[in-house]
C-alpha cells in the first residue's frame, strides 16, 4: 500500500499492485485455517469476493466525498491493515497458538 499511495506513474502502480499480491499470498499460506476444515474452506472461498466488493465501494465512497483521494484512500488502507495486525497478534496471544508455518512438519 505504501508503494501504491506513493505513486507517480502505471509502472509504479502495476509494482504496488504486485507487492500487495504477494505479500497476500504469503499471509494466506500461513493461516490456520487446517484447523476446522470447512471454515477455513468457507472462509477462503467467500473472503476475496466479499473483501474486494467492499473495498471498492470504500474506495469509491473516499474518492467521491473526501479531499484528497489520490493519497487518501491509500492511508485508510494501511491504517486498517496495522489494525489488522494487531488484532491477529492479539488472537495468537489469547489464543497461544502459533502461525503453521512456525511448526515443524506442519502437513496441510
Amino acid at each position: 500500500m505504501v508503494v501504491s499511495g506513493r505513486a507517480d506513474g502505471t509502472v509504479a502502480l502495476f509494482a504496488g499492485r504486485v507487492l500487495q499480491g504477494i505479500a497476500t499470498g504469503s499471509v494466506l499460506g500461513t493461516l490456520p485455517l487446517d484447523r476446522d476444515r470447512e471454515r477455513g474452506t468457507r472462509a477462503n472461498a467467500i473472503a476475496p469476493g466479499l473483501s474486494s466488493g467492499i473495498g471498492a465501494l470504500f474506495s469509491g465512497l473516499i474518492v467521491r466525498y473526501l479531499p484528497a483521494p489520490a493519497r487518501l484512500v491509500y492511508a485508510v488502507f494501511i491504517g486498517i491493515f496495522v489494525a489488522q495486525a494487531f488484532g491477529v497478534a492479539l488472537l495468537l496471544l489469547r489464543t497461544g497458538a502459533a502461525p503453521c508455518s512456525a511448526k515443524a512438519g506442519h502437513v496441510p
